[in-house]
């Protein structure tokens, strides 16, 4: 891959003559709303984001949780070892009361659970919240992956998913991913053109596979 337009972005207006870093974060905001961009990122002092809400410490808990428990020897990423992250990581901020962050709690518990009972021992991890980066054109494309695998002689992004349950549409159109894979094979030098969403709550992976341009890029 050889410039941004190759993801399908429009970056005239981003990136203008300078070199810019560009996260999936940030790509967001800026597909979403060029002035909730300019807000966030260019305008000072930034708009306060407001306090902890339900669903991001739902989210933030479970990655934890998955982290720790990817961390460990293959053999010990047990369900009941998942769970035992979850209880370690919790935290009740954002939550309306203390049953409601009960109820939340367990169910993040059977999420990390079933996940680990599904695939954990079977994985082969090659990196776990891994911060890559690489030029594309004349941008920076940088990012902290969830996971990432190792899967022959290549690699595959994993990005766990909390919310909406994705489709395979949802990891082909992500340019986050996309970003992900580019700076992943330019910065642990390895093909990478596999992209996987990964839906906690249902155990559904949506899945996409780029071309070589990505792979090679």
């Amino acid at each position: 891959m050889t410039d941004g337009g190759q993801l399908g972005l429009d970056l005239g207006d981003l990136a203008g003559a300078r070199l810019v870093r560009v996260t999936p974060a940030r790509l967001g905001v800026w597909e979403d709303c060029r002035r909730r961009y300019r807000l966030l990122y260019l305008d000072r002092p930034a708009p306060s984001r407001g306090g902890a809400r339900a669903p991001s410490t739902l989210g933030a808990v479970v990655h934890l949780a998955l982290r720790a428990l990817y961390a460990l020897p293959p053999q010990a990423r047990t369900p009941e070892a998942g769970a035992r992250f979850v209880d370690r990581n919790w935290t009740s901020e954002g939550f309306r009361d203390a049953e409601q962050a009960h109820a939340y709690r367990e169910r993040a518990r059977g999420w990390v659970a079933d996940n680990a009972e599904r695939e954990a021992a079977a994985t082969e991890v090659a990196a776990l919240e891994q911060w890559v980066s690489a030029p594309v054109g004349r941008i920076v494309a940088e990012g902290r992956v969830d996971r990432i695998d190792r899967r022959g002689d290549e690699l595959a992004i994993v990005d766990y998913k909390t919310g909406r349950r994705p489709s395979d549409a949802d990891a082909r159109e992500s340019r986050a991913l996309a970003l992900y894979a580019v700076a992943t094979a330019r910065s642990l030098r390895r093909p990478c053109t596999t992209v996987e969403l990964h839906h906690l709550p249902s155990g559904e992976v949506a899945a996409w596979r780029h071309d070589r341009a990505v792979a090679t890029a």
